[in-house]
């Protein structure tokens, strides 16, 4: 009323201005404030009418209130809810019928638990039934195992009436516990360790599954199995040429293979299943075919045989032959380690040596220099080296004798006798590889290496041989005697080894060292030489250790385990010998064996196979 007021007022001033004879350019803005101000008026009086009339009271449930009050458009009865979705843990969406919708009455779907406690939805989850009375919820969270829920309806009239049923519920649903996972079919297992030379592989597959729906009337679930060499990736053929070998009832399969397996093969059985359900394939674990009794990079070999000797310049003198060798494979060779040419996917050996030691113990008979010494012969020591009689230098082997030399009618030769010993080597050697080929579908290699020995004899026993002196006197009787008489003999030398390889697949199992030649010069205390200085006296004749060539090797015929063997040891006369002059040297030895030569690791394999 105030604002009224006011703009009457302004219009009044502005009626008398313009009527006034210097207000001529207002009567055009006097017409304008006048409509605006009728049409203030009419709308302040509208909303004083409206003000002046009673409040509508909201409409009433028939019997509610008083005669005549608006009923509520909601059913009076309607339908609980139905839930059409199974229920599993971690379910979110929750389907269902309930009651359609009909006009002015609103309904909302709510997921509650037993005590009432109202479930979120998700946002932009619709919780509104459709025209056709279906209805689909999304919760915030998934069900879980053994929970309880139930749906309800609740309805709300637009027109202010209370609906006659607020909310309606349906039955309650609990959630059933997830199904345990169907058992998973076992693979192929493939029994026992697979040995190189065997050809038979056993094993055992799971339960075979339930036969596939909509396979032909009479045929049922079955299942065959493949033989894999994973290395190469090759399919190995079956006895008579079949590619697959047939399961038993029992689910075990025993198939024998067309050819041996071999050493580094990786073995892998596929079991291919027909008119099953689930996987048409499965394949067992990989399984290494091994060396019988493998050692990984340590080979051991035993030696047996009769070792043939020179006695009375023939081969007439025979001893028994025992050895065992373990060589231990620090760095492979060459071979194992392939290296990338120049040329693109070219590969060669690489030029690195593999490294190896071994330890060698022999029961044998080693060669010792010795004389015939006359029973009776006096001396300082006994030995070769006494100095009565008072020994004449071999013919040419003198460079010059002492003025005062006097030669002895009776020269004392040295020959070559053996002690039975038992002898222990260690060494070491660096295998370059040389060139490889293939014989009897297993990998060859040749090789050269650096070689360095040291040992030691421990005799026992007297000489073995006698070579009667030339010249002596007559009723005399002689004793073989060693240059050397100690019970401790040591020797050392270096030089090289060739030899043959047997490869394997591996990097993790050593080369067999199937045939070899060694050479190393060094000195031997078992074949010592006499001397005397040079420029006299000629007596105290003197022993001494002169450096000689060693010479040893192993053959082996192929498809056996026979061996040919032989070793020389061959002496000089320049090399250690210093302002001397040789009385004796030691003799030259050869020696030749014949024997067996096995792998240790195959060996006691086989030997516990049998073994009670």
């Amino acid at each position: 009323m105030i604002v009224e007021e006011s703009l009457f007022n302004i219009i009044s001033d502005i009626t008398l201005n313009t009527f006034k004879p210097e207000a001529k350019g207002m009567r055009k803005s006097f017409l304008v404030i006048t409509i605006m101000y009728v049409s203030i008026l009419a709308a302040s009086f509208a909303q004083q009418s409206q003000a002046s009339q009673p409040a509508r009271q909201p409409a009433q449930a028939p019997g509610a209130g008083a005669p005549g009050a608006a009923a509520s458009t909601c059913p009076a009865t309607p339908d609980a809810p139905i839930l059409t979705s199974t229920l599993s843990p971690g379910v979110t969406e929750i389907k269902g019928k309930a009651t359609a919708p009909v006009a002015g009455c609103a309904s909302e779907i709510q997921v509650r638990t037993p005590a009432g406690t109202v479930l979120p939805l998700d946002a932009g989850a619709n919780p509104a039934v459709n025209s056709d009375g279906t209805f689909s919820v999304k919760l915030q969270t998934g069900l879980t195992s053994g929970q309880t829920i139930n749906v309800t309806q609740a309805f709300a009239s637009m027109n202010g009436t209370p609906a006659p049923q607020a909310q309606v519920a349906s039955a309650a649903a609990t959630v059933a516990p997830a199904p345990a996972a169907p058992a998973a079919q076992g693979i192929p297992v493939i029994a026992g360790t697979l040995r190189e030379g065997a050809n038979g592989i056993s094993g055992t597959i799971g339960k075979l599954p339930n036969t596939v729906a909509g396979a032909a009337t009479g045929t049922t679930c079955s299942a065959q199995v493949e033989v894999h060499d994973t290395s190469t990736g090759q399919l190995l053929q079956m006895s008579g040429g079949a590619a697959r070998g047939t399961v038993s009832a029992d689910n075990t399969f025993n198939v024998t293979l067309q050819e041996p397996l071999r050493s580094g093969q990786k073995i892998r059985i596929d079991e291919v299943m027909q008119n099953c359900e689930g996987p048409a394939t499965l394949s067992s674990e990989v399984v290494d075919v091994v060396i019988p009794g493998d050692w990984g990079r340590v080979r051991g070999y035993f030696t047996s045989g009769i070792l043939l000797s020179q006695n009375q310049n023939s081969f007439s003198q025979s001893s028994l032959f025992l050895g065992f060798n373990l060589d231990k494979t620090w760095r492979m060779p060459g071979y194992y380690h392939q290296v990338r040419k120049k040329a693109r996917g070219a590969t060669r050996m690489s030029h690195w040596p593999g490294i190896n030691t071994f330890f060698d113990v022999r029961l044998t008979a080693t060669p010792v220099s010795a004389c015939n010494l006359p029973n009776g012969t006096s001396g300082s020591d006994g030995t070769c080296a006494s100095p009565s009689p008072t020994p004449t230098p071999a013919a040419g082997t003198v460079q010059r004798q002492a003025a005062d030399a006097t030669p002895s009618p009776t020269p004392l030769d040295t020959f070559l006798s053996q002690r039975k010993t038992a002898r222990f080597t260690v060494g070491a050697y660096f295998p370059f590889t040389l060139t490889t080929w293939t014989y009897n579908k297993r990998a060859n290699a040749l090789f050269i290496a650096p070689l360095a020995k040291v040992g030691f004899d421990t005799p026992v026993g007297d000489l073995t041989q006698n070579q009667p002196a030339a010249t002596v006197t007559a009723g005399a009787t002689t004793t073989p005697t060693a240059v050397n008489q100690a019970n401790f003999y040591n020797f050392y030398g270096y030089g090289g080894r060739i030899g043959h390889y047997g490869l394997t697949s591996s990097r993790n199992e050593a080369p067999e060292l199937i045939s070899y030649l060694d050479v190393i010069f060094g000195p031997y205390s078992n074949l010592e030489s006499l001397i005397i200085p040079e420029k006299g006296p000629t007596i105290p004749v003197k022993r001494t250790r002169l450096y000689r060539l060693g010479l040893e090797g192993i053959l082996k015929i192929p498809s056996t385990p026979l061996i040919i063997g032989f070793s020389a040891n061959v002496g000089q006369e320049s090399l250690g010998l210093g302002p001397h002059t040789i009385v004796q040297r030691a003799g030259d030895d050869l020696r030749f064996l014949f024997g067996a030569r096995f792998d240790a690791a195959k060996l006691m394999s086989v030997i516990a196979k049998v073994a009670p």
